[in-house]
């Protein structure tokens, strides 16, 4: 019946999906192991910084900017009752909505639990691609604040006629992530600093 093949056919998207995703965590357990000192670099201080705690649904979400993040806020702050719309929610990145995992109402005991007990979600990028987006989002507006203090950072070795007045070029922009790069991981902005950093996938175990 049709009844009959639209419940097989659900039943094979779920056991695609569910392959897929443990080909995932296996990839991640391979290139954790052949990397180790690479993709373990951050601190779990900065980790906990990043990761979203909802209790309810027993569920902790890396917030990954340029990487569906926007969107997934969205989602949280719905389910979570504090908006009626995905579509007119308003104030996604105040800090201030969401229950983040370094928040001081966690001891170490109520962190470990939830570490292991909790469903624990990331999302990833092309970094790449996350790169140029952040370029896009945040330089080509001349009065965003972050291409201000970009742009004051390309101009600061600059001879007068060589200053950049406008928006910042892609290169000039990669110049200023590596920079920062050197400085130190943690040094880097969270729009542009590699999400293997953020989330750290080699500490926490990833259901998804």
């Amino acid at each position: 019946s049709a009844a009959t093949g639209s419940k097989t056919h659900a039943s094979d998207f779920v056991t695609a999906v569910a392959k897929r995703f443990m080909q995932r965590k296996q990839t991640v357990l391979k290139m954790c192991a052949a990397n180790p000192r690479t993709l373990t670099r951050g601190g779990t201080r900065s980790l906990y910084t990043h990761i979203i705690v909802d209790d309810e649904r027993k569920l902790m979400y890396c917030d990954t900017p340029k990487a569906g993040s926007t969107s997934w806020k969205r989602v949280l702050l719905v389910m979570a009752g504090m908006e009626k719309s995905l579509y007119f929610a308003k104030n996604l990145h105040d800090r201030r909505r969401y229950r983040y995992l370094s928040s001081s109402v966690f001891n170490k005991s109520d962190v470990e639990k939830r570490l292991r007990t909790y469903k624990k979600l990331m999302v990833s990028r092309d970094p790449l691609s996350r790169l140029v987006s952040a370029y896009v989002d945040k330089c080509l507006n001349v009065k965003n604040p972050y291409g201000k203090r970009i742009r004051a950072w390309v101009n600061r070795n600059r001879s007068p006629e060589a200053r950049v007045t406008g928006v910042v070029s892609f290169v000039d922009f990669v110049q200023y992530v590596l920079h920062t790069a050197a400085l130190g991981l943690n040094r880097m902005d969270h729009h542009w600093r590699p999400i293997s950093s953020l989330c750290q996938p080699c500490t926490i175990n990833y259901d998804f």
